[in-house]
């Protein structure tokens, strides 16, 4: 498995009960096709290594995993801080597309035109805000499912439907 076929799925940031539970502070609201990912994967260097997972639930931003090879907090307690990842094919498609699916793509507004590509995306507690850069100038779109037209990730393009005057705020 190569770094192609997975994208970063969060953080384990503490341990939850004595039976080796682990918190893990997500990278996104991902949505997983079969309700559980059966394999995660840690970095470890250069590589990538599976890990069975026997429990996970979530409750975004964390979730909370139990892995087979883990019986007790002790052992739990060395997986702390490390990065987890996701098979991307595991995962189901979103109403709005993943940030994974986000950086880099061009955004296009059905009545503007090209805004321009995402550099990051801001987490909110309403929301997600798509940072742009349109010619040098930052613009920020909320990331809804009112906004957003269509994506497109063959091509790597986001199209949406911007209320009258947003772009004027940043492009003028």
């Amino acid at each position: 498995m190569g770094f192609d076929e997975v994208t970063f799925f969060g953080t384990i940031v503490k341990t939850h009960g004595i039976k080796g539970h682990l918190v893990l502070r997500c990278y996104d609201n991902f949505k997983c096709k079969k309700n559980n990912p059966v394999f995660l994967f840690f970095r470890e260097g250069d590589l990538l290594k599976q890990a069975a997972v026997s429990e996970i639930q979530f409750t975004y931003p964390f979730c909370r995993i139990k892995f087979a090879d883990i019986a007790d907090i002790n052992e739990a307690e060395t997986w702390l801080k490390k990065e987890v990842y996701i098979e991307k094919k595991a995962l189901l498609q979103n109403e709005i597309p993943y940030k994974f699916e986000l950086i880099g793509c061009s955004v296009t507004d059905s009545i503007s035109g090209l805004i321009g590509n995402v550099i990051d995306i801001a987490e909110y507690p309403q929301q997600q805000i798509a940072i742009i850069n349109a010619n040098g100038k930052e613009v920020l779109i909320p990331l809804n499912k009112n906004f957003i037209t269509r994506f497109n990730s063959t091509e790597n393009n986001l199209v949406v439907t911007l209320p009258d005057g947003l772009l004027d705020i940043y492009l003028q």
